[in-house]
């Protein structure tokens, strides 16, 4: 008969998901509540966290680490949200395109907090600030690759620079969520939302849609 596996073991990576969501949560309290990343102990974290300082020295070395992790699952999912703007075409509608604003701000409003804690310790974690650096091209090549096909079909403003264009979106749409979007009430996100959306119908697809 096979031995049966220990149940540590066995309940190690559903635990450590457990305990990282649970700190997690931690860091965005202590973030929302106006201190920085950078402030926060691992002390103040397993106490708000409920769990023992041994608990979290089992599964994450120092608090970067447990920041790095909660990153990349943030990353995923913003990378797939954005993924109904980029699939706009000639046939989209306005409401399309704030449809698909609104399905961005919804994911990322939850992480706010946990953003901002990325952006804080970027400045002496490399491969945070490494990390961040990358999503930024990634979305910045990605809305590049939309505007420049859009141009091809007609259906986006011919005369923008495609790169640029997305270099000045992808950093005001950054800077809006961190300062509009994340600290709004719920009730006011739809015109935010609203808003957004004019501009960037506005700035790309509008001028295009008007041509005879």
């Amino acid at each position: 008969m096979t031995p049966r596996a220990p149940r540590k073991a066995a309940e190690r990576p559903e635990r450590r998901d457990e305990i990282r969501g649970l700190l997690l949560n931690a860091i965005e309290e202590v973030v929302a509540e106006g201190s920085s990343f950078t402030e926060v102990s691992v002390a103040n974290l397993v106490d708000r966290a409920g769990i023992s300082r041994s608990t979290f020295y089992v599964y994450f070395k120092d608090k970067g680490e447990l920041l790095r992790s909660g990153f990349e699952v943030v990353i995923e999912e913003m990378h797939g949200s954005a993924e109904q703007w980029f699939a706009i075409g000639a046939d989209s509608t306005r409401q399309d395109l704030r449809d698909a604003i609104n399905r961005i701000v919804s994911v990322y409003r939850p992480h706010t907090a946990l953003i901002s804690a990325a952006d804080d310790s970027s400045s002496y974690d490399s491969e945070i600030r490494e990390r961040i650096n990358g999503v930024i091209e990634h979305n910045l090549g990605r809305l590049a690759s939309h505007i420049e096909r859009g141009q091809a079909g007609g259906w986006i403003d011919p005369t923008l620079l495609p790169r640029e264009t997305a270099s000045w979106m992808i950093a005001a749409a950054e800077r809006g969520q961190q300062q509009l979007t994340g600290p709004a009430l719920e009730s006011e996100v739809p015109a935010l939302v609203d808003a957004l959306a004019d501009l960037l119908w506005s700035a790309l697809y509008e001028t295009a849609r008007r041509q005879p």
